[in-house]
């Protein structure tokens, strides 16, 4: 939705943006988001009936191996570090029990930092996997101003209404909505409801804290005298 808004001329804002979508635990304030490729890495052999695998080649070997070789041969990255990282996340091929197929597919999920991040990590993907690696999509990172004195009040803010979180400024893993604005330099400031478990099988959200939070923004946006200086 907020591509499409941008799309259709909506400019970048003026002053600061605010964005309600931590991408992480609820304590922090993101003032990043890593770009975030989905690259399919794709084997192919030689189709044939299972009980004769000596006449076939099979893809889904090439893949299982190729998967390793990422596992293995990816730079890894230091635990809490704000890095590059790749991780495959489905697995495509085959469609019967009894037959070896011609292809057999991985999607991987690379989220980088460095500008041009989306060729250069679908090139980097295919070196090492040695396999064709397609981009499906991707977005590029953005970085907001962590020192400028609005992402300061903005913090200060939430500091203010929710005392026992840290309220930490944080570069944040995950890919919210700045991921459209990164040529957009000033204050950026991803905020969120309590929550945590992003994506995995135990993801919540606590409802109570809608009024909480909506007392936040309302300071957030209230505290300014020209409109449109949020976005």
């Amino acid at each position: 939705t907020t591509k499409a808004v941008l799309d259709y001329g909506y400019g970048l804002p003026r002053k600061a943006l605010v964005v309600l979508d931590a991408s992480s635990r609820s304590e922090e304030i993101n003032y990043a988001c890593m770009g975030c490729a989905y690259y399919k890495v794709t084997a192919y052999g030689k189709s044939g009936h299972s009980s004769r695998p000596e006449e076939c080649t099979n893809p889904m070997y090439a893949l299982a191996e190729a998967a390793l070789k990422l596992r293995d041969g990816y730079p890894r990255r230091d635990p809490g570090a704000w890095e590059n990282c790749a991780s495959v996340t489905t697995i495509d091929g085959g469609d019967s029990p009894n037959r070896i197929p011609e292809t057999a597919s991985m999607t991987v999920n690379v989220r980088f930092t460095e500008d041009g991040g989306l060729e250069k990590e679908r090139a980097l993907v295919e070196r090492i996997t040695g396999l064709r690696t397609e981009l499906i999509r991707g977005t590029p990172a953005a970085c907001g101003d962590a020192d400028s004195p609005e992402f300061a009040r903005i913090c200060a803010l939430a500091k203010k209404h929710y005392p026992s979180r840290s309220c930490r400024p944080k570069r944040g893993y995950g890919a919210n909505d700045m991921r459209w604005f990164g040529a957009f330099k000033g204050a950026i400031a991803a905020l969120a409801m309590e929550h945590d478990g992003g994506h995995s099988d135990c993801e919540w959200c606590d409802v109570s804290d809608i009024g909480h939070f909506t007392g936040l923004l309302v300071e957030i946006f209230g505290q300014q005298r020209t409109p449109g200086n949020y976005e």
